[in-house]
């Protein structure tokens, strides 16, 4: 088996501190909290500890983050376009208008494997981000047993972990790796169908609009499933059977030993984050305990369903309109759906009024800017 590495991001890194504080939301960070962090030195790392694994490397990044005198031996240095990238996919970040991550990420990668498919003869792709120091010997000798084991087909992905809450069984999108074919439509899923947004977090997103492109005729769930509301911690039935057939026969999670040995942006987990990231994803440990519960707890279709979404992507994207009666069956979803959660919110602001004011008073304030 001949192994490509595509390490992919920027040159410099802006965010949290990631080590110690990947786990606190980003709206309690203060600016003296994050980092700037220049990854060339992590790249420097990766290359000389993990090299002698891989047949080629790729580091694919940005032009304008390249400087005099980047180069690293033994390892291939491209650099794409921003500007190659749609206006259309381009969001407001701190007051700059510049292409959302989730597409510049995918691209980036992608770039990288067309290089080595291009150019070397590699069967199969690791992919990690620039700013991060991950243990690659011991992801592969797990990739090695899975394959000795035949324990995945030659289109698995693996991943991180799958998640359990905020972004409830999405995927991590540290680190993948699969086959150059599997690695190539996965990150190609992104921009299909007009590159149009199935979910807004990312971390669904990717199951979510690989499945839709990939798998939608072996699955067998109707369209409207693969819009889950968002940020919903429960799906009605139909969206569940798509990640059943996306956690046990596409994505395979990590161990957790591979995860904690992460650096991210120069920095170990804390214990705490450490704490918290097992808490709330499952990895290869737990895949089989959390085989009969993956399906558990399905919330009523109307509820589960962003059903706005799935119309405009049905008549803006497909070009295709309702019937009669599936417009009535839609107005019905969508009216149920306002009329519950109306009720839900407003049955706990007569439980906890302090809550409800307290949160009441922070969106005004939001909205008002200060």
């Amino acid at each position: 088996m001949h192994i490509g590495l595509v390490i992919q991001g920027p040159l410099v890194s802006y965010g949290k501190k990631s080590g110690e504080n990947a786990h606190v939301p980003w709206r309690r960070i203060p600016e003296e909290q994050t980092v700037r962090y220049d990854c060339r030195e992590n790249i420097t790392s990766i290359i000389r500890d993990f090299g002698r694994f891989f047949d080629s490397i790729v580091i694919s990044t940005w032009q304008d983050e390249i400087q005099p005198g980047d180069s690293w031996e033994g390892a291939v240095l491209i650099a794409s376009d921003d500007r190659a990238l749609p206006k259309s996919w381009r969001g407001e970040v701190r007051g700059q208008k510049i292409p959302h991550n989730r597409f510049r990420q995918m691209f980036g990668v992608l770039t990288g494997i067309e290089y080595l498919e291009k150019h070397s003869n590699v069967d199969m792709v690791l992919k990690i981000r620039t700013d991060q120091y991950v243990d690659l010997a011991k992801m592969l000798e797990f990739i090695t047993t899975a394959q000795s084991l035949k324990r995945f087909a030659s289109d698995v992905i693996f991943v991180p972990s799958i998640m359990r809450e905020d972004a409830k069984y999405g995927i991590l999108d540290f680190y993948f790796a699969g086959s150059i074919s599997a690695m190539k439509a996965f990150h190609h899923s992104i921009f299909e169908c007009k590159a149009f947004e199935f979910e807004p977090s990312i971390h669904r997103e990717l199951w979510l609009k690989y499945a839709y492109v990939a798998y939608r005729n072996a699955i067998g769930a109707p369209e409207y499933a693969y819009f889950p509301s968002a940020y919903q911690k429960s799906y009605c039935d139909e969206t569940l059977q798509i990640f059943h057939h996306m956690m046990f026969r596409v994505f395979w999670p990590l161990e957790f030993s591979v995860f904690r040995t992460v650096i991210w942006r120069g920095r170990p987990w804390s214990e705490e984050a450490l704490a918290f990231e097992c808490k709330n994803n499952i990895f290869a440990e737990e895949v089989a305990e959390n085989a009969t519960t993956a399906l558990s707890g399905g919330c009523p279709r109307f509820l589960g369903i962003d059903w706005r979404r799935y119309a405009d992507f049905r008549l803006r994207i497909l070009k295709r309109p309702f019937s009669i009666r599936e417009r009535a069956c839609l107005y019905q979803n969508i009216f149920l759906q306002f009329f519950f959660r109306f009720f839900a919110r407003f049955g706990y602001f007569v439980v906890h009024p302090t809550v409800g004011l307290v949160r009441g008073k922070r969106r005004i304030s939001r909205l008002l800017g200060s």
